[in-house]
């Protein structure tokens, strides 16, 4: 938008150099996302949440070989059939439950562990949280139907891979049953 705007007004130089930048920052959060994905199959897979297939590596480069590949082909898959907008907002309210997650985790884990010992300090508690929920709240709220749709086929395929593999599988639940 920004690179149009700048168009329009007659400075197709700056416009050009503003859409080259954005053509580089989105491909450095695709870069981001497919590492990021990669290496979060891997360590479910090693903790027995997804197959041991998901952890084979490649020897030389180290990299999980079945997991990129997955990541690499459901990327083009969802690139090609989904709308971006609708994408966008998929991504958006998983985003936004997740951060709503960690405001009610600060918020439990406050008054069950008050002497945790923790890698960093929010301030203001319970009350930046309870803020931090209610934004998060009110923006998933303001997306539209089929995104909520979408996202609850995301979160029953989630649900199901769980209770039909990972937790019969899972390194932790395992620990548990031992002692």
């Amino acid at each position: 938008a920004m690179a149009y705007v700048l168009e329009v007004v007659g400075q197709d130089k700056v416009a050009g150099v503003i859409a080259v930048g954005a053509v580089i920052g989105i491909m450095a959060v695709i870069f981001a996302y497919i590492y990021a994905t990669t290496r979060v199959f891997f360590a479910m897979s090693r903790d027995g949440l997804l197959p041991k297939s998901f952890a084979k590596i490649n020897k030389k480069t180290e990299a999980p070989v079945f997991s990129t590949w997955l990541t690499g082909i459901g990327s083009a898959l969802i690139a090609g059939f989904i709308d971006l907008k609708e994408l966008s907002n998929l991504a958006n309210i998983g985003a936004l439950l997740t951060f709503a997650m960690v405001g009610v985790s600060v918020i439990i884990l406050r008054k069950t562990h008050p002497n945790l010992k923790r890698g960093f300090v929010v301030p203001l508690v319970p009350t930046l949280p309870i803020i931090s929920i209610a934004c998060c709240l009110f923006l998933m709220f303001n997306l539209p139907l089929i995104t909520w749709i979408y996202f609850g086929i995301w979160l029953a395929i989630g649900v199901v891979v769980y209770f039909v593999y990972s937790k019969k599988h899972s390194h932790l639940t395992k620990e548990k049953t031992q002692s």
